[in-house]
């Protein structure tokens, strides 16, 4: 995608703006003000009068407005887009790379620690080496859990080889092992379906960032997932019976360290012209629904 670059004469200054617009509106307003007298229909100072003269003076300032106000603006959003996307594509090489560098760097030396442990057990004369010995390979094997599941939390490998359906049951299966919460999937997506990439890591992302806020401020029992195919769209639904919030926070969310994720989820989400509602309360949970335009693969 070529970078978008702006320079001095592309960018507009608020006062140039507000001079343009009042010159307009002086030369709209004067010039009714000398033709509405030859083609009234109606008496000078009637209702009438002031209704043709306002729909004039707003025929005559439209082109105006829609030059200097609405179509930078539409650029503006534009050019808003192109950047989120690129910031998206940047985070996923991101990953993708700290991926690989613990997969091949720190597991791969994690793994011979844990093969030099193991020899060194065996080999121990003593109780009390053997006995350390054990417990570094715990430790070792724990650490090496730990970088894995990282490791594909930032770059799902199910999800390249498999689809959404498989890598979405891995995530909710991986989440429910390690926060110990009850987790209930309802999958409503056939294994073998599949969407483009961008939907579907969209859609994982969504996932991913709902179960991450439950594990970290929720502290719910019980959470429930439903992934569902509508009408031309993929439809995820989060729903905890965690502590939740004040909605209100969710306004603030462009200032509010707490709600950078749920920013980012709307952002996500709006960048394949999709939508994001979350409802919350505090003392009833939270319910998040990510609805997302399919994409088909190819």
């Amino acid at each position: 995608m070529p970078h978008t670059q702006l320079n001095r004469r592309q960018l507009v200054s608020p006062l140039r703006v507000f001079g343009f617009v009042l010159l307009l509106a002086f030369l709209a307003e004067g010039l009714i003000m000398l033709v509405l007298p030859r083609i009234s229909l109606w008496p000078r100072g009637s209702v009438g009068e002031s209704a043709a003269d306002a729909a004039l003076l707003s025929l005559m300032l439209a082109p105006g407005l829609w030059f200097v106000a609405v179509r930078p603006l539409r650029n503006v959003f534009r050019d808003r887009g192109e950047l989120l996307e690129r910031v998206f594509e940047a985070q996923e090489d991101e990953r993708r790379r700290l991926a690989r560098d613990l997969h091949d760097e720190l597991g791969q030396h994690l793994t011979a620690i844990l093969v030099g442990l193991r020899a060194m057990e065996q080999a121990a004369e003593s109780e009390s080496t053997r006995g350390r010995a054990t417990v570094l390979l715990r430790l070792t094997s724990t650490s090496l859990n730990e970088v894995r599941r990282l490791a594909r939390g930032l770059r799902p490998g199910a999800l390249e080889d498999f689809g959404l359906s498989e890598a979405v049951e891995r995530l909710c299966e991986e989440f429910q092992a390690t926060h110990h919460v009850s987790l209930t999937l309802n999958m409503k997506l056939r294994p073998d379906r599949r969407f483009s990439p961008a939907t579907e890591i969209a859609v994982y992302r969504l996932l991913q960032e709902s179960l991450t806020n439950i594990a970290r401020h929720a502290e719910a029992a019980r959470v429930q997932v439903s992934l569902s195919e509508i009408e031309g769209a993929i439809r995820l639904v989060v729903r905890d019976d965690g502590k939740g919030f004040d909605n209100s926070r969710l306004a603030d969310a462009g200032r509010n360290p707490a709600t950078f994720g749920l920013r980012s989820m709307q952002e996500r989400a709006e960048l394949l012209r999709g939508s994001l509602r979350v409802v919350s309360e505090p003392g009833k949970g939270t319910f998040v629904e990510g609805v997302l335009p399919i994409t088909e693969v190819g």
